[in-house]
């Protein structure tokens, strides 16, 4: 197209004569306003978690259920797990704020083709081994140490196999993935993850556990570059296995329940205990007696965990106990 078409040349000469005389202000588009391009790594990709944290939460949830079972089997305990919330930091900064030692663990996952990072804070070791031992009900103050005893080392490995296998359950909803343990580091400056930089951007899930001795954490941390691939998976509405086909799920919850209130179950309580030393239970003989204080209530237990608790008495010609209160509701 020629300019001839556009402007006529009495047009063209007003125009030049108001840009000379200074009745058009022209800029250079260079200094047009403050407005620059922004700066982009496509070696280290801005990490965006909007729409991938519901259907994470709802990993984690899965992940929590089977831990808590597992933590039973290998603690024989009922251990309440909680998490906060994602965080999102950088694999320096996050290394810079552990103690040494700590007990960090890189996991292998094939299918992603990256390593998870699983750190146990020094304070949930000591308490792991005094659960797995069978430590009362105490208070584990924290203890400054230059390493792991083979004890501890050995009681954390078997609390590995059990997390690593709930964190499959809780991906399997997802995608079904397979944990392996790479390799074990005490001191987090000689940590390195393959493939990965310092300033690696990692997604961080805390998880609190409460034991007998004590409240402790561990921590697993995913770098965003495995999770970035599986975005549209992420992002899309998954169902929890307590949400799918829940009509139908109806008559088989209702005939579950009623045949569970057929099972015959075990209620046990201890109305009296006392302590004694080894000595003074050596130098027992028939015909003395042990001084016991009577207790207020006592507690009904179903295979060990507590469910009700009520005052001893007498009925009839029988001993009984009188319910009073359900543990656990007011």
């Amino acid at each position: 197209m020629r300019t001839d078409e556009l402007l006529t040349s009495a047009e063209m000469d007003a125009l030049l004569n108001a840009v000379a005389t200074g009745d058009i202000n022209v800029k250079s588009p260079a200094t047009v306003g403050d407005w620059s391009s922004p700066s982009y790594d496509f070696r280290q990709p801005r990490p965006i978690m909007s729409g991938m944290v519901p259907t994470l939460d709802m990993i984690n949830d899965g992940f929590l259920a089977a831990m808590r079972t597992n933590c039973f089997d290998l603690l024989q305990l009922h251990v309440e797990l909680s998490s906060g919330n994602l965080q999102m930091l950088a694999l320096r900064d996050y290394l810079a704020s552990l103690p040494t030692p700590s007990s960090i663990h890189l996991v292998h996952v094939p299918q992603l083709g990256g390593t998870v990072v699983i750190t146990l804070e020094p304070h949930l070791v000591a308490c792991l081994v005094d659960a797995f031992f069978g430590g009362g009900k105490r208070t584990l103050p924290d203890r400054q140490r230059s390493e792991f005893t083979a004890a501890e080392q050995r009681i954390v490995a078997k609390f590995l196999v059990h997390l690593l296998g709930a964190l499959r359950l809780g991906w399997s909803p997802v995608a079904e993935f397979s944990f392996e343990l790479q390799s074990t580091e005490y001191n987090p400056a000689y940590v390195r993850l393959s493939g990965c930089s310092d300033a690696e951007a990692m997604v961080m899930r805390v998880i609190n556990l409460e034991l007998p001795s004590g409240s402790a954490s561990f921590h697993i941390l995913i770098p965003y570059m495995l999770i970035e691939p599986m975005r549209t998976n992420l992002s899309a509405v998954v169902q929890s296995p307590g949400q799918r086909s829940a009509g139908a799920e109806v008559p088989r919850n209702s005939a579950l329940a009623q045949a569970l209130g057929d099972v015959d179950v075990i209620v046990d309580s201890s109305l009296l205990s006392t302590e004694i030393t080894v000595e003074e239970l050596h130098r027992l003989a028939p015909g003395q007696v042990i001084p016991v204080e009577q207790i207020p209530s006592v507690t009904l237990s179903v295979d060990g965990v507590p469910v009700y608790r009520g005052v001893y008495g007498v009925v009839g010609n029988s001993r009984a106990i009188q319910i009073t209160q359900a543990v656990g509701r007011s």
